[in-house]
């Protein structure tokens, strides 16, 4: 998909003369393409290999308010006047290396892989109920809609860890995929808003 639009192209064979390229065509054949042979070969990989594996893609620096909800506990935070203020459950100064400890480890989370294409169920992999929900909003909002416009905010639920290990489940409001979070890098998290 290119700028809203779908196009299909036909991967073909290497170039008849021996340099590295692959024949690429459109349904129509109305044209043959030679394409670096490299990117030939990728494009035959799975689609989670094209996948960006960066969770949040919204910039520490862009952030103007947030909501942490673990174990049932809520605080809110807005960025006022240069600094953070904490505006729920108490209003309070914010300390600022904190937050921005987790910010930044927000922006940072890479997944080690998608586990589901997309979230039909969240149950299964406890992000129903997650052991923590993380809302960020790029603009400054009241303690009461932190997270009221859909195209201003992303929200960030960790589940349960993987039996057995391997990783936590994690789901981004602005992705319809499940993925797989490093539990260090969760560890990481918790420390960071406790």
């Amino acid at each position: 998909t290119c700028l809203g639009k779908s196009y299909q192209c036909f991967v073909g064979d290497e170039s008849r003369d021996g340099r590295p390229y692959t024949c690429v065509t459109t349904p129509d054949r109305e044209k043959i393409l030679l394409v670096d042979a490299a990117l030939a070969t990728m494009a035959g990989g799975k689609v989670s290999d094209w996948q960006d594996k960066r969770l949040v893609a919204m910039s520490p620096d862009v952030v103007r308010s947030f909501r942490v909800t673990q174990r049932h506990q809520t605080t809110q935070a807005e960025r006022l006047d240069g600094g953070w203020k904490i505006t729920a459950p108490v209003v309070a100064r914010a300390d600022a290396e904190a937050v921005r400890t987790m910010l930044a480890t927000l922006a940072d989370f890479r997944a080690i892989r998608f586990v589901t294409g997309s979230a039909v169920d969240l149950s299964p992999y406890g992000l129903n109920d997650p052991r923590m929900a993380i809302v960020l909003s790029s603009r400054s909002a009241s303690a009461a809609d932190v997270a009221s416009a859909a195209s201003d905010a992303i929200t960030i639920r960790i589940g349960d860890p993987v039996p057995g290990g391997g990783g936590t489940y994690v789901h981004v409001s602005d992705s319809a995929s499940i993925a797989l979070l490093d539990e260090a890098r969760v560890d990481e998290l918790i420390k960071a808003v406790a």
